[in-house]
């Protein structure tokens, strides 16, 4: 007994969908190998449905491997200068017509229906011994994360609100069957395992030994603060703490840090980011906060043609030499040091040899 593959028809308002070539795409920019397999992959599948698949893909997990061009990559994130694998990835959905938009989204939404009895087909595999049963289960990860790629897509068309709306009750049928895949040895992927990391509110993540809110009896949004969460990452467990101190691994901040990361208290987006400026707006940073990997991450970078000099960044108690010379820097932190961090030393800000500094504020 095998589970069968999800398959929907292509409908006619799709016909005219141009060859999608992942290599134009990239335009000779690096890009991790299995990415482009993956893209490509999708791409020469033969139906234009696995191409807008393979254009949303991009969009979400493309991030460029050389070194200079990370570097790049990521100081347009920060100052929203183009991105040309990007905007190239835009452009070709934009030849697109409203008809071949509309299919796609109708298309999405049959996927998303007929992976329900997909789910449900699993549980009789498990409940056999199957052995392609771990195998099937990848494949239904992977045909959710294609939904999350075509949604990508009809997003940069300012569409798929009615797929947005279809996901989250077919993401908490994944969850209500989260037995079932726990009782299986799920081979994890490059593909699956960036997208986990990307998102870690994916029904996968818990597969693969990653945190997730995706709990369908969850209400709150998830943080670090409980025993077992924090045991996760690293922490070493003190029943009585825990027992006097609910909070004994809450990562969100006691000290006076910054309004924004404090809002992380009570921020329901799995990585909110902030951006950070000096008065003189010589300095960016952009504050992430990675819960599920128990990790604040800074990317500082010096505006203008100037580059880092013989300084240190302030980040939460901690100081970090900068790498003079360079454009951009990178500093991670745990959540629970920055929680835990001295209120009497600065909190986020440039600092010279002379002991003078360039205190870093909210930059909306």
């Amino acid at each position: 007994m095998t589970a069968k593959k999800p398959t929907v028809p292509t409908r006619s308002g799709a016909d005219n969908v141009p060859a999608l070539d992942i290599a134009q795409m990239l335009g000779g920019h690096s890009c991790p190998d299995w990415l482009k397999d993956e893209a490509q992959s999708l791409a020469t599948a033969g139906t234009p449905w696995h191409r807008i698949a393979a254009i949303g893909l991009l969009l979400r997990l493309w991030i460029p491997t050389d070194r200079s061009e990370k570097q790049t990559f990521q100081q347009a994130l920060i100052t929203g200068a183009p991105i040309p694998v990007k905007d190239r990835a835009r452009a070709w959905l934009e030849t697109l017509s409203q008809d071949a938009i509309a299919s796609f989204e109708a298309d999405a939404i049959e996927r998303a229906n007929a992976l329900y009895s997909s789910i449900d087909a699993l549980t009789q595999l498990v409940a056999a011994d199957d052995p392609q049963a771990a195998n099937t289960a990848q494949t239904l990860f992977t045909a959710r994360d294609d939904l999350s790629s075509v949604q990508a897509a009809l997003q940069v068309r300012n569409a798929g609100e009615r797929l947005q709306n279809a996901l989250p009750a077919l993401d908490h049928h994944f969850g209500t069957h989260g037995d079932v895949f726990d009782a299986l040895d799920i081979p994890d992927t490059p593909r699956l395992l960036a997208a986990a990391i990307a998102d870690p509110d994916v029904v996968w993540a818990p597969c693969f030994g990653l945190f997730s809110s995706a709990d369908p009896e969850a209400d709150e949004p998830w943080y670090i603060d409980d025993t077992e969460a924090a045991m996760a990452v690293g922490e070493e467990e003190d029943d009585d703490s825990a027992e006097d101190d609910d909070s004994a691994y809450d990562w969100r901040p006691r000290t006076p840090l910054p309004t924004p990361i404090q809002a992380a208290a009570t921020h329901a987006t799995p990585n909110p980011s902030w951006r950070f400026a000096d008065d003189a707006k010589k300095w960016i940073a952009v504050i992430t906060a990675r819960p599920s990997r128990n990790e604040l991450h800074c990317t500082l970078l010096c505006q203008g043609d100037s580059t880092m000099p013989d300084a240190h960044l302030w980040l939460f108690g901690q100081k970090h030499p900068l790498p003079k010379g360079d454009k951009l820097a990178e500093f991670s932190m745990s959540l629970l040091a920055a929680h835990q961090a001295d209120p009497s030393q600065p909190q986020l800000a440039v600092e010279w040899p002379d002991g003078t500094q360039a205190l870093l504020h909210p930059d909306p």
